[in-house]
């Protein structure tokens, strides 16, 4: 029985050791590139964006990074969105609309270790209701981000934007910047599994 569990435990340790360098990193949509700003008044028939931004990089040991990531935007139909997806980071190809259809690849030509980071702006015009952006999985790579050393991380979602009072989905539950350490009392249990 100790040989299966040992092996179970090195399988598990090798993983954890490949797991990448932003086990916190989170995305979110904010109306506001540089302060959290989940909801907006617009005018009616008026353009307005919202930004898709990502925090929590790192992993308390290294600065973090991205290189990778990959995310859908989806819209309730109070919104329109014009042909503007904007990158806000170094990219090598541009992102277009509609050939997306919601998704959005992104492929960075540079490392972004920049915390907080606006990823993306989106720009859309108001048809005068109340409604949701929301910040959903990618249809093929869901949750993925490769940091910058080709390790892959999973996001979680921060918050989504609300348009004119909408009531939207919240954003994931413990969705926040802290790392969950591992207990010592567990930390002694492995340890002593090798005496």
């Amino acid at each position: 029985m100790r040989v299966p569990l040992t092996v179970c435990l090195i399988l598990l340790a090798s993983l954890m050791a490949t797991a990448g360098q932003n086990p916190n990193i989170r995305l979110y949509l904010s109306f506001d590139p540089v302060e959290y700003v989940p909801s907006i008044e617009p005018t009616p028939y008026s353009p307005f964006s919202v930004y898709v931004c990502m925090d929590c990089l790192g992993d308390g040991v290294s600065d973090g990074g991205v290189s990778q990531l990959y995310f859908r935007v989806d819209w309730d139909e109070s919104v329109s969105p014009t042909a503007s997806y904007t990158p806000l980071v170094p990219m090598g190809l541009p992102i277009t609309w509609p050939d997306l259809n919601g998704d959005v690849p992104m492929s960075l030509t540079e490392c972004v270790q920049a915390d907080p980071c606006p990823l993306v702006r989106i720009d859309f015009f108001s048809l005068g209701g109340s409604g949701c952006i929301v910040l959903n999985d990618h249809t093929e790579w869901p949750r993925y981000i490769v940091d910058c050393n080709g390790e892959i991380d999973y996001y979680c979602v921060g918050g989504h934007g609300s348009v004119a009072g909408a009531e939207c989905p919240a954003g994931d539950p413990g969705c926040d910047c802290s790392a969950t350490p591992l207990e010592s009392s567990n930390w002694g249990r492995v340890k002593a599994l090798y005496r």
